[in-house]
């Protein structure tokens, strides 16, 4: 009884020490008492380590852990694979920000269902360089970017290309809004590239206080 008690104690002291650990210590314990399993008592031990991992689960709401990382081995969540078409999506707006307009076109052009951003960087390119007439036609369903909404719940990718748009088209008014867009709604945006739009917006507009800010 004393190791049934001390089992019960532990799991929740494991579990308040080192949150998911607990499984790694349920699973040794667990492990011992099916190498002991012919001693007397032991059966005692496994109800002793299956219960409180229950109470556990029924109070999971008392944690701030979700249901998915709470129980989840430390380190790993839900076993995805990779997305690669949003990789090839994310692959292009960097290529586009570093101004690498021959790779967009290169990875958009073998990519065979391209999606509404990789459709927008592809026409912005050919519109900086005087070919957009002769490839308007060239994707269903194409995406100039001229139709979208800026708000609180826009995508981030969304708010990142009507940004880009502006900025070519040199409206800085609503490329500032953009930027500030990325900035504040977006809980994603954890780079640098928005904040250095803001000081080149500034730049242009010769508001060069908050520039150097």
């Amino acid at each position: 009884w004393i190791t049934a008690f001390s089992i019960i104690v532990s799991v929740f002291v494991c579990h308040w020490f080192f949150g998911n650990g607990v499984w790694i210590y349920g699973a040794l314990v667990f492990t011992g008492c099916l190498s002991h399993i012919k001693k007397v008592g032991t059966y005692y031990r496994l109800a002793a380590l299956v219960i409180p991992f229950f109470l556990l689960m029924l109070s999971k709401r008392l944690y701030f852990c979700d249901f998915q990382t709470l129980y989840t081995y430390p380190g790993f969540g839900k076993l995805v694979k990779p997305q690669m078409d949003l990789e090839k999506t994310f692959a292009v707006d960097c290529e586009y920000y570093f101004g690498n307009y021959n790779k967009v076109i290169n990875i958009v052009e073998k990519t065979e269902n391209p999606d509404q951003y990789m459709k927008f960087y592809y026409n912005l390119v050919m519109a900086q360089n005087g070919y957009l007439p002769d490839n308007l036609l060239r994707f269903q369903n194409n995406n100039l970017g001229t139709f979208e909404k800026l708000g609180p719940d826009t995508p981030t990718l969304t708010i990142k290309t009507l940004n880009e748009l502006y900025w070519v088209l040199g409206d800085m008014t609503f490329c500032e809004r953009a930027t500030m867009l990325a900035n504040v709604c977006s809980p994603n945006n954890r780079n640098i590239r928005m904040v250095k739009r803001l000081a080149e917006i500034n730049l242009v507009k010769g508001d060069y206080a908050a520039t150097r800010k």
